[in-house]
């Protein structure tokens, strides 16, 4: 890049303003015509965005199998008495009567198996139902066999566990519960009306900080109308490319992040050029000084994530998609709209009391210690090799796809439930109880087949015989739905787990179990099996895009140290908060990534252009201090009034009801303020370093243009 070359705008910003209200009406049908054919939505949901394209989805439903929902109530009690027993029993019966649960899995769903011994040479196998005992007889029995039933009560019989499978979870608001309880927080969704609440305080905060800051309204109506426009245009162009009409929240909140940070380059320079000049000359400046780095963002954003269009997973190339249609939309609205929109006002307040501070760093940085900086450069590889090789070798240790529940459903096709298929799920049983202690019981048909033929011969061998014989009381008591089909030829195994359990190592190990041919059939499972494969992915493309946004930088800058730099400014945030987390001990999820992800989209866009401004400031004879003071204030404010926007935006996102977006709220605000520490604090040391200009080229006249 030549530094001191900007395209001539003049001609382009005159035939804009002058026919600015064509403008305005063609984006505004455009808007309105994307409006009516309805071919997106959002979706507020990790299920249905994550199964999408999932490969074990279809591998489930190809053996016949719909996935379930699985939840976990648990019921406080007082006392255990007949009263509440009866109460119990009746909040069973209640729970399976709620339209689309298929089954309630609980103490009083079970039976006590025993060999009823009429007469001396005869017996007959019964099962008891725990529910016809009264209150002394099941505590007593319980008592007799805690390890049988202690995932359905605890010790001190002070809280009972109910496990519900049905098609959709259910919410607190379809439970009458006479006692307290809990129940696994339904975080897969939110309702609009929650939607547009939160949407509404979001544009209320927009506007109350952009007032303060510019001390107009028309900068805050111009970043809505530009930030609306970039994600209503980059919905309807991932669709027009993937077909999806559905697309999760999360994106938006990645093009939100990317849409504000450009349009405030734009603005704020035709804001604070208004200082010396008239609206009109502020456009000029404003789009002529700008577009250039705006344009080279654009350009490192889609070679950076280019490769990931080719993904086979169609979760990554929506995610590619949305970056890229983004930063392209972006640009076209901020050299079309944004201008046509400017040009009917003028700002009578152009000074921004917030860039006053921002000139101490200046004073600060000249003076920097080559020492330090190398130190921190060396320490920043160190850990970015340490992070690079666990991912290479451990990555389970590293990656967690979320927080597991109580239960893991899995589903094992079978030609005949014969000893070695029996031995086989024993020997899983086992070996799983062995390698997790959390895993506390597995739940199938061979433990079921092992209790009944236990009761009627004790001690002898489970042969065919003794098999078949089971089976046939499995069929009398109708107890082969919860364990097997018959029909689709299927057996089902569940697993039931404490808290604090490997969930990564756990689906790993499961996933490439050899011995029986494992499918998860629970709708939780396959979400976060979805998600632990998708980190992998994402983890290796965010590297791989560091890397790509340090080669561009060499390119466009014509300077091999500026690779490092590109790549370095980045990596900073990403290896310091790694670190952080990994000290915390907080496993890399994807909703990290995510903010990883939007991480390196604000500090590159923030490195090209502070390093177009200061090597531009140098070119025309600046010294290295009035250099900065450029950069500072031109590159330096806009950055800093986007990253409070974005830290307060994504803080909010705390306050939803959604796990997943309460995460990238929280990592998406700590990762935006380290971002904006690196720029303030480090990148203008780093071009310091690199400043090819000698001091004999300075001059000082204060009319040069920059």
């Amino acid at each position: 890049m030549r530094h001191h070359d900007t395209p001539k705008v003049s001609r382009y910003v005159t035939f804009v303003t002058r026919n600015r209200a064509a403008v305005i009406a063609l984006f505004l049908l455009l808007a309105l015509l994307t409006l009516a054919l309805e071919r997106f939505s959002f979706v507020l949901s990790d299920q249905r965005f994550w199964l999408g394209g999932s490969q074990e989805l279809a591998m489930t439903k190809a053996l016949g199998i719909v996935p379930e929902n699985v939840q976990h109530l648990r019921v406080y009690v007082n006392r255990f008495d007949d009263d509440t027993k009866a109460k119990l029993t009746a909040l069973h019966v209640r729970l399976t009567q709620i339209k689309g649960v298929r089954h309630v899995d609980s103490l009083f769903s079970s039976r006590y198996i025993y060999n009823d011994k009429a007469t001396e040479g005869s017996s007959l196998i019964k099962a008891l139902p725990l529910s016809e005992l009264n209150a002394a007889q099941a505590y007593a029995f319980i008592r007799a066999l805690p390890d049988a039933y202690r995932r359905y009560v605890t010790e001190d019989f002070g809280a009972f566990d109910f496990y519900l499978y049905g098609d959709e979870r259910l919410a607190d608001v379809q439970l009458s519960i006479p006692f307290a309880y809990t129940l696994d927080e339904t975080d897969s969704s939110f309702g609009y009306r929650q939607t547009l609440f939160f949407l509404g305080l979001i544009v209320l905060a927009i506007i109350l900080f952009f007032r303060i800051i510019f001390h107009n309204y028309v900068s805050a109506f111009a970043a809505l109308v530009i930030v609306s426009g970039t994600l209503l245009f980059t919905f309807e162009l991932v669709y027009l490319i993937t077909g999806l009409h559905e697309l999760h929240l999360a994106l938006g909140l990645i093009i939100i992040a990317i849409a504000l940070v450009d349009y405030l380059y734009f603005y704020y320079r035709w804001h604070v050029t208004q200082y010396r000049d008239d609206s009109h000359r502020a456009l000029l400046k404003s789009l002529n000084r700008t577009v250039t780095p705006a344009l080279w963002t654009t350009v490192i954003t889609a070679v950076g994530l280019g490769t990931l269009l080719f993904s086979e997973n169609e979760i990554v190339r929506m995610l590619s998609i949305s970056i890229i249609g983004a930063s392209l939309i972006a640009l076209l609205l901020n050299t079309t709209l944004l201008i046509a929109l400017l040009s009917y006002f003028r700002v009578r307040h152009p000074r921004v009391r917030f860039t006053r501070p921002v000139y101490y760093f200046v004073s600060r940085e000249l003076d920097y210690n080559p020492k330090l900086l190398r130190l921190l450069n060396l320490v920043t590889i160190g850990i970015l090799l340490l992070g690079l090789s666990l991912f290479l070798t451990r990555s389970d240790l590293l990656l967690s796809p979320g927080q597991s529940g109580r239960t893991l459903v899995l589903t094992v096709p079978f030609d005949e439930i014969d000893p070695v298929t029996v031995a086989k799920i024993d020997t899983l049983a086992s070996e799983l109880t062995a390698r997790f202690p959390s895993v506390d019981r597995v739940d199938s048909v061979a433990s079921l087949l092992r209790l009944i033929h236990q009761a009627e011969a004790p001690g002898e061998l489970l042969d065919d015989q003794a098999i078949l014989r089971a089976l046939f009381f499995i069929d009398m008591y109708d107890l082969n739905q919860r364990y097997f089909n018959d029909e689709k030829q299927t057996l089902k195994l569940t697993l039931f787990m404490e808290p604090g359990i490997d969930t990564a190592a756990l689906l790993t190990y499961l996933r490439n179990y050899a011995a029986l041919p494992l499918h998860f059939s629970d709708v939780q499972t396959l979400v976060r099996s979805a998600k632990q494969q998708q980190i992998v992915v994402l983890a290796a493309s965010l590297f791989t895009a560091l890397v790509i946004i340090g080669l561009i930088m060499g390119i466009i800058f014509g300077s091999g140290r500026m690779i490092y730099i590109g790549f370095i400014t980045n990596a900073i945030p990403i290896a310091w908060f790694g670190l952080a987390m990994e000290l915390l001990d907080t496993p890399v999820n994807l909703e990290m990534l995510i903010a990883m992800s939007i991480s390196v989209g604000l500090g590159s866009d923030a490195t090209v252009h502070f390093a177009f401004k200061y090597f531009r400031a140098r070119f025309f004879g600046r010294s290295r201090k009035h250099a900065l003071e450029i950069t500072f204030f031109y590159g330096a404010v806009p950055v800093v009034i986007g990253a409070f926007v974005l830290v307060i935006f994504f803080a909010s996102l705390m306050m939803t009801p959604v796990q997943s977006l309460r995460d990238i709220g929280r990592f998406g605000a700590e990762l935006i303020t380290l971002s904006l520490a690196t720029d303030l604090l480090l990148l203008p040391v780093f071009l310091l370093s690199i400043d090819p200009f000698a001091k004999s080229r300075e001059v000082h006249k204060d009319y040069c243009t920059i």
